[in-house]
């Protein structure tokens, strides 16, 4: 029997138009539960530090450069944890010679660009006000290759790397271009050697590699070459889909006894997602817009739902 208008929907009528609202919002469910997140920044902000002052995972606590209360011979390891993302450290003192060493990153906040020589060796290579961190920030990483172990980022789980921003330390950079007690400025002596630093980022677990030059002497035109002084964003989508980053630096400048060179880097702002992207060419819709498609279809099944209540009203 047709209903008058205004006469309450039967209960039969009422119950198929919810299960057909169900069966059309089911899918659209589905797929808010299984849209990608947003990206995410790791930005070493969320690990404590005094102001000018770094960790560089020693036992006995942050600001620490000598082997304070570790004995020769001994060794520790461990690792930084920011946002998810892990960030390995070892260091130790010698047994033979007694001195203190260590690897991996430090997480630093010092903003000292000026200052040369082996003293100055956790601050990055940039005078942004008020901290020495990509934009400005406090926290950023510095890595040295010259440890046990190559610094290694895990990232968080179910994500791959976006991109990067990357520095020199003051350390290195004033190296490069003034010299010291073990390296000539790059360039050599008439600016002509094709000096170079770099830093090769691998992909661990199914990526490959990417080059970024933090000083570059190799133009046949002197006045192009460069020392990296601020921080430069890097595209790492090419790594995918990687599970794990691990970085080392490699210098032109070798002596007899290895590198010349310095080989500190300084990190900032890691940015990963859980889109695996293996062509950087080929875009990809934004998470957030992917979630505002849904959202308006939703809102759509919602107004064709009312209309659906309206008619059987009738």
């Amino acid at each position: 029997m047709r209903l008058k208008k205004g006469t309450p929907m039967s209960r039969t009528r009422l119950r198929r138009v919810k299960r057909a609202f169900c069966f059309l919002l089911l899918p659209c469910l589905t797929l808010v539960a299984t849209a990608p997140l947003a990206a995410q920044t790791i930005d070493l902000e969320d690990i404590p530090l005094q102001s000018m002052s770094f960790d560089n995972g020693h036992p006995d606590g942050e600001g620490v450069a000598d082997a304070g209360t570790i004995s020769g011979g001994g060794t520790y390891s461990g690792a930084h944890v920011s946002r998810g993302a892990s960030l390995n450290f070892n260091g130790g003192v010698d047994a033979q010679f007694g001195f203190f060493f260590w690897g991996g990153w430090a997480i630093s906040n010092m903003t000292d660009n000026t200052t040369i020589g082996f003293m100055n060796q956790y601050s990055a290579f940039h005078d942004a006000a008020p901290g020495a961190g990509s934009g400005g920030s406090t926290n950023y990483a510095v890595g040295f290759t010259g440890g046990s172990e190559l610094p290694a980022i895990v990232l968080p789980a179910g994500t791959s790397p976006l991109s990067i921003d990357l520095n020199n330390t003051t350390y290195t950079a004033l190296s490069m271009l003034t010299g010291d007690a073990f390296a000539f400025p790059f360039g050599g002596p008439d600016g002509d050697e094709p000096d170079q630093f770099t830093l090769t980022i691998t992909g661990n677990n199914g990526g490959g590699s990417i080059d970024f030059l933090l000083a570059d002497y190799s133009f046949t035109d002197n006045a192009l070459d460069y020392v990296v002084d601020q921080w430069t964003t890097v595209d790492l989508r090419s790594l995918a889909p990687a599970t794990e980053l691990s970085f080392v630096v490699t210098t032109t400048d070798i002596g007899d006894f290895g590198p010349n060179t310095p080989l500190y880097f300084a990190v900032d702002n890691l940015i990963v997602d859980n889109l695996i992207v293996t062509n950087p060419a080929v875009s990809t819709p934004e998470p957030s817009a992917a979630i505002l498609l849904l959202s308006a279809l939703l809102g759509l099944l919602t107004v064709s739902f009312r209309r659906r209540c309206l008619r059987a009203g009738r």
